[in-house]
């Protein structure tokens, strides 16, 4: 092949790649302006939605923080012990399972596994039908942590919620489901037990 045909050829590619970034860029404009045709005008933040927004946010930003020191405290983080359930629930798991799972990109969680496998709390497991692909699996020392941090984690949760009866809690978790699939009507998965079951 000669310079020429080649030159032509990278015109040719970064031609098309260009093209496709704006075309991506133009669906991101209409798609924000789709949102704003939608938009109310001066929505108050007292609106009884973005109350109920609000308070969620700060359970979740309280409950994440405590989580963080306690999990801290018996050597490991909220991201691992994240990872480890999931493990502990699905046995041999793929990266693209995990990531959807735990709401995370590849390249984030992979820095994370990485550093997992390295303190032998989990390992890479080839597949039989392709070598080359491997699934991510609970190690035993993974495993004792794991029970570990859960019993401990699984405490704490619940004495932060004894102020609530149990018809309480389930009609509260009967409408955060409700509002989980307004939030995301394809269904998104909130943990791996509901993974597992549509396995």
């Amino acid at each position: 092949m000669n310079e020429g045909t080649r030159s032509r050829i990278k015109l040719r590619w970064v031609t098309t790649k260009i093209a496709k970034e704006k075309i991506k860029a133009q669906k991101e404009i209409n798609s924000i302006k789709e949102v704003e045709d939608k938009l109310e005008p001066d929505i108050s933040f007292d609106h009884p939605k973005l109350q109920l927004y609000q308070l969620i946010r700060r359970c979740h930003d309280y409950i994440t923080t405590e989580t963080d020191k306690n999990l801290a405290s018996l050597g490991s983080t909220q991201a691992q012990y994240q990872v480890l359930r999931i493990l502990d629930d699905l046995d041999s798991v793929s990266m693209t399972k995990i990531s959807k799972l735990l709401f995370r990109g590849k390249s984030n969680l992979t820095t994370l596994i990485d550093r997992m496998e390295r303190a032998d709390l989990v390992e890479r497991v080839p597949l039989e039908e392709d070598r080359r692909v491997s699934n991510i699996a609970i190690t035993p020392k993974g495993k004792r942590l794991h029970d570990k941090v859960a019993k401990y984690h699984r405490f704490f949760i619940l004495e932060k919620l004894d102020g609530l009866s149990d018809s309480e809690v389930d009609e509260l978790l009967r409408l955060l489901e409700k509002a989980a699939h307004s939030i995301n009507p394809e269904g998104a998965i909130f943990n791996a037990d509901a993974q597992k079951k549509e396995d």
